[in-house]
């Protein structure tokens, strides 16, 4: 009786014929980026929301002049983390777009991406896994992305305060609790009840005059 000899195409017997029979052909390399090396990260690009914080280096202590000077140093985990973080915000902005603004910003993202590969592959033939990686999730990394994420938070709050603060909002209407707080929040209505922002939007829906100081 002829044994079972396991599976023809099976992963084991697909490395051994690869070992015995290498046929260069057919492996797969790893894409080679190609072009320049910019000195430090490229400022926004075009479809990148206005505000949003870019890498440009890190401080650096200068003996002669006994002061920190910036930028000195290029942290290269920073700047691959800069332009992935930027590349995928412009990407969440083209789900929301169509027709050419759509197009603008796959391509700028694609750009930023390119970017960040050709740093992450140029790198020294002669290095530990460890020391190539810069620890991307460090505190640091992650500090440094949090920021970024503030920052275009504050510029998606700046950019659509007019509209909140309007007297037409219809958020502020209908007296609900839900309502009050939406209008306060909007307002940034202080302790004592005095709007901080759009106050005479604010005194028109509540009906109220400005309180004497």
């Amino acid at each position: 009786m002829k044994g079972f000899g396991g599976f023809g195409n099976s992963p084991v017997k697909q490395r051994a014929q690869l070992i015995d029979n290498p046929d260069k052909s057919k492996v797969k390399k790893k894409a080679t980026q190609q072009g320049p090396q910019q000195k430090a990260n490229i400022d926004l690009q075009k479809g990148e929301m206005e505000g949003t914080w870019v890498y440009k280096g890190d401080k650096k202590f200068d003996r002669k002049a006994k002061a920190y000077k910036f930028p000195t140093t290029q942290n290269k985990a920073e700047r691959i983390t800069d332009y992935e973080d930027r590349a995928e915000f412009v990407r969440e902005d083209a789900l929301s777009s169509e027709g050419k603004k759509k197009q603008m910003l796959l391509k700028t993202a694609k750009n930023l991406q390119r970017e960040a590969d050709i740093i992450r592959d140029r790198k020294p033939a002669k290095k530990s896994p460890i020391k190539q990686t810069k620890f991307p999730n460090s505190t640091k990394a992650k500090k440094v992305r949090n920021e970024k994420r503030l920052a275009k938070m504050d510029a998606e709050y700046a950019k659509g305060l007019p509209a909140r603060i309007s007297v037409d909002n219809p958020e502020h209407k209908g007296g609900s609790d839900a309502a009050w707080e939406r209008m306060q929040n909007d307002h940034d209505v202080d302790d004592k009840g005095i709007p901080q922002t759009g106050a005479k939007e604010y005194y028109i829906k509540t009906g109220t005059k400005p309180k004497k100081k």
